[in-house]
């Protein structure tokens, strides 16, 4: 694989708690269209009593060169009220990891980590999340 220079495709994330031990493993599809983020969080499901196995969210932000910013909301179907969670981090210099931080909005809510190595990218991993999408139960 050569080196990319954007966000396209697949990622592995994880994401941890300052105030929790606990890491939750994700996986990510993103779009980078010139630095315009936008994509999809699949993760288990770690919060929501008596909801799905899985949590679903979409993501939106901005890359500029290697640093990135987005915003998590969580699918409306699942009932979650929270403010959308917002991503601040910082890619190497092949775009294969990314290192940040999360955290809401409100200054008294959880934050943490999060990590991200892509898995797939370019046209393989627009082509992969096109069929996920439309496999959808």
């Amino acid at each position: 694989m050569g080196k990319s220079t954007d966000m396209n495709g697949i990622w592995s994330g994880m994401y941890n708690y300052d105030q929790v031990d606990m890491t939750v493993k994700f996986t990510a599809w993103l779009d980078d269209e010139n630095g315009a983020l936008g994509g999809s969080v699949m993760e288990p499901n770690t919060f929501v009593d008596g909801g799905p196995d899985e949590l679903m969210a979409k993501i939106k932000g901005v890359r500029s060169g290697l640093d990135l910013a987005f915003s998590k909301v969580y699918h409306k179907d699942l009932g979650i009220r929270q403010p959308p969670l917002r991503y601040e981090g910082e890619a190497n210099a092949d775009f294969t990891e990314v290192r940040g931080v999360w955290r809401f909005d409100a200054p008294d809510l959880m934050r943490g980590q999060f990590r991200l190595i892509r898995m797939v990218e370019g046209m393989a991993g627009r082509l992969l999340r096109a069929r996920a999408e439309t496999v959808k139960p």
